[in-house]
Parts: C-alpha cells; sequence; structure tokens
C-alpha cells in the first residue's frame, strides 16, 4: 500500500493518525478492529506504521460508496445517493411540535379558514 519503509509509531502519532482516544484505541484492539502493537522493551510499545496506514485506507474505503453506485453515467453523483446530515434530536422535536400544533388547532382554524 504504501512506499515507505516500515517503521515503528508511539502511541501519540497513532492517536493522531486514527483520532481516537486511548481508551478507544484499545477497545477496538481488545475487538480485532484495530492493528496490535507490538512490544518493544518492558515498558515500550509501538505500531507497524503500515498496518496503520492500511487501516487508515481501509477505513477510508469503508466510507465510499463503490464506484459504479456513486457515480451516475456522466460521472457526477445522483442528488439521490447523497444523504444529507440530520439530527435525531432536531428531528424528534420538530415532530412533536408539529404534532402538539395540530392538537392546539380547531377544526375550521386553519390558515385556509382564516382566509375569505
Amino acid at each position: 500500500m504504501s512506499t515507505s519503509p516500515a517503521r515503528f509509531m508511539r502511541f501519540p502519532e497513532v492517536r493522531r493518525t486514527s483520532g481516537y482516544s486511548k481508551s478507544r484505541l484499545y477497545v477496538l484492539i481488545a475487538n480485532g478492529q484495530f492493528p496490535a502493537p507490538v512490544k518493544l522493551g518492558d515498558r515500550a510499545v509501538g505500531w507497524i506504521s503500515t498496518e496503520i496506514e492500511e487501516w487508515v485506507a481501509s477505513r477510508i474505503a469503508a466510507s465510499r460508496p463503490a464506484k459504479s453506485e456513486s457515480t451516475g453515467g456522466d460521472g457526477s453523483t445522483p442528488q439521490s445517493k447523497v444523504p444529507l446530515p440530520t439530527s435525531r434530536r432536531r428531528s424528534r422535536f420538530a415532530e412533536e411540535a408539529s404534532q402538539m400544533e395540530a392538537a392546539t388547532r380547531q377544526p375550521g382554524q386553519g390558515a385556509e379558514a382564516g382566509e375569505g
């Protein structure tokens, strides 16, 4: 994957590269979802740089749709395939607000009833 030779990465560099906290990295390692460190001495560990680079590449690949799905015939990304970010909290409160508004509205008092 990488043209650079393998080297050991110490924890601060691994953390910066992955973007995860120490506790999250060790949970991922325990679950086999992140490369395990190599023991370098009595109190030192390091990660093999090529394994970390491969992990980063796999995360990027997993977050991107396959080429055939993501592009149309003209190479553009179809709008229906690009989900917009949503907040569950915001959508839940918006739904509750519309339900409360509908419940407080009397029959015949809609926007149409006031016009005329």
